[in-house]
């Protein structure tokens, strides 16, 4: 699965750019996106994200909302397990919400809109895979660093869920691009993601709190950006053999 996405995400970066450039001007174009583009790109996505009264207000709220949840974690579990609710159900939706698969998904939505010549598709999944990169990027440092452990105890890296975190994040931007109709159905699935994790025993209902709290927030940050601006430079995570990274893409 991981070198699938590796090959689609290099598929994606060739097929973006022209190459038919000289030394002089890409070296050019690759210092100015270094220390010009990439940091007035993500500085836009983050102040459309956390730089705004009413999403500060909406993250206050998260926040309390996940400390009153916390205190009840314990008898929430216990509805789910071992009662086991979804049965089978809870495996499928654990598969949706793994973080390469919504990575890998978003990726081929992002190339097929491409071909299809589909400019606001294109632009919905560029920014569905910005908001993932963005999401992930926050939520994983947090994993590490509250060292929370799971129900089930297999790990310390509970909180927050990043399931709950990706899936609410593209269900945001889904909300954004296409309004309702798409979007509530998005968020339908994103709940069920993150019930998923607790019948699997993996998250108490605080970790999935805190990671559609954050997922909204980053995902309404990154489209209203892109929306606005009708930007079509995305940054995306680049994994190679020999390391990883993050590359700003523009779409032609």
């Amino acid at each position: 699965m991981k070198r699938f996405f590796c090959f689609l995400l290099i598929f994606f970066f060739c097929f973006s750019h022209s190459w038919a450039t000289s030394y002089e001007e890409r070296s050019l174009f690759a210092e100015k996106w270094f220390f010009e583009t990439l940091p007035h790109h993500l500085g836009n996505d983050l102040k459309e994200t956390f730089w705004n009264r009413w999403h500060l207000l909406g993250l206050a709220a998260g926040v309390g909302a996940t400390v009153g949840v916390h205190e009840a974690d314990p008898d929430i579990q216990k509805k789910f397990h071992p009662a086991d609710p979804l049965g089978g159900a809870k495996d499928v939706f654990n598969i949706m919400g793994n973080s390469l698969v919504l990575g890998g998904g978003t990726l081929i939505a992002t190339i097929a809109s491409k071909l299809a010549d589909a400019p606001k598709a294109t632009l919905a999944a560029g920014t569905m895979l910005e908001s993932l990169f963005l999401t992930y990027a926050i939520t994983y440092p947090l994993k590490f660093s509250t060292q929370r452990s799971r129900p089930d105890g297999s790990n310390n890296h509970s909180f927050p869920s990043a399931h709950a975190s990706g899936s609410f994040a593209l269900a945001t931007v889904t909300e954004v691009f296409y309004g309702p109709l798409f979007g509530v159905p998005a968020y339908a699935l994103a709940g069920m993601v993150a019930i998923s994790r607790l019948d699997a025993n993996k998250h108490f209902a605080s970790d999935t709190m805190a990671g559609a709290v954050l997922g909204t927030l980053v995902g309404l940050g990154t489209a209203k950006f892109h929306k606005a601006e009708k930007s079509d430079l995305f940054v995306i995570p680049t994994m190679l053999e020999s390391g990883a990274g993050i590359s700003l893409v523009k779409v032609f």
